[in-house]
């Protein structure tokens, strides 16, 4: 109210200004005066606006890691103490699309699986993004660490605007094309809710002469665009240092692969509405969408995470047995995800 107050009073005093200015238009003295004067409120008003008042551009990266077997190129089922922190689909996703396509995973082209995992990475970022923003693009993200296991809820913020783009499982698997798993749904198959006017245009990993191979999904609205790169990095056989936590030998670990991709996550707002009243919305959609594929996807972070969850089991046997933690995942459209995490099971 405030601002449409002054907003308001400015546009008049403005309005009776050009009033007498152009009553008087016959005076080279006031149309001398005037000038200067408008240049300098023009310049005041863009400098406001574009140097000081615009929003700073962002950008997050971190690495992201598969590891699977060779030469079958199925994941890597180790004890759910070391698996617990990924993105659960990535286990069951391979397995279904090698019932429907299994000549993707003996592609002479494709030896490694580098570039088949690469598309596994894009399809589990929507899918995640599916699950996070099913039912409203406005959602606070909590995420607990409790003794009796992980708790994470995605739920509309209160006074959330109704007012959104909705793109459907359909539209998503049309937008996905060229991506091997474009139709397959290890979880449930995802609704993407976003910002009013919002366009999604996905790439598929691909690679440019001299380049390494690139993918990206991208989000543009009028009030900012969120760049989400994925890009081949390395690939090496064996598991590193997974390989001492799970136990298993060096034969066996020479049967494993390890591929790792970058992610890089370009946020830039647009500066003709740095100040408008509806920014503030759309910069804690863009940070909580960055922070969150971060959380999920940042194998730094999982890696990190794993070492204190397996000095932990390994604490547990000085004590008596625990009973298996518990995990919740409250989804934004109200329903509910929830899962058994032990040591050595993992039910659904």
């Amino acid at each position: 109210m405030k601002a449409v107050i002054i907003l308001s009073v400015s546009g008049l005093m403005t309005a009776y200004a050009f009033y007498l200015v152009w009553m008087n238009r016959a005076s080279e003295k006031i149309l001398s005066a005037i000038f200067p004067v408008a240049v300098a409120a023009l310049t005041g008003i863009i400098l406001a606006v574009f140097v000081f008042g615009g929003e700073p551009a962002t950008t997050t990266v971190f690495p992201s890691s598969f590891q699977y077997r060779l030469p079958s190129k199925m994941p890597l089922q180790l004890s759910m103490v070391l698996m617990n922190r990924r993105f659960s689909q990535t286990l069951f996703a391979p397995g279904m699309l090698f019932k429907v396509h299994p000549e993707f995973f003996s592609d002479p082209a494709d030896s490694e699986g580098q570039s088949l995992y690469h598309q596994l990475l894009q399809r589990e970022i929507i899918d995640w993004m599916g699950l996070t923003y099913s039912g409203s693009w406005q959602v606070e993200m909590l995420q607990f660490e409790l003794p009796v296991g992980r708790e994470g809820r995605f739920e509309p913020i209160q006074g959330a605007s109704e007012k959104a783009e909705i793109f459907s499982t359909a539209q998503i698997e049309k937008l996905l094309e060229g991506n091997r798993f474009a139709d397959i749904h290890a979880g449930i198959p995802p609704r993407i809710t976003v910002p009013p006017r919002t366009k999604l245009k996905i790439t598929t990993p691909q690679t440019r002469t001299g380049f390494l191979e690139e993918g990206e999904i991208l989000l543009e609205n009028e009030f900012c665009r969120i760049s989400i790169r994925t890009q081949a990095s390395s690939w090496s056989r064996g598991i590193g240092a997974y390989k001492q936590l799970a136990g298993i030998t060096d034969e066996e670990n020479n049967k494993l692969a390890t591929a790792t991709y970058i992610v890089r996550i370009n946020v830039r707002f647009d500066g003709l509405r740095s100040k408008h009243p509806k920014m503030a919305a759309y910069k804690t959609w863009a940070s909580d969408l960055s922070e969150g594929l971060r959380r999920q996807f940042d194998e730094q972070l999982i890696w990190s995470k794993t070492k204190e969850d397996f000095s932990f089991s390994q604490m547990k046997g000085q004590f008596s047995e625990q009973p298996p933690l518990h995990q919740t995942t409250v989804l934004s459209d109200g329903s509910r995800k929830d899962a058994m995490i032990s040591d050595h099971t993992h039910k659904k």
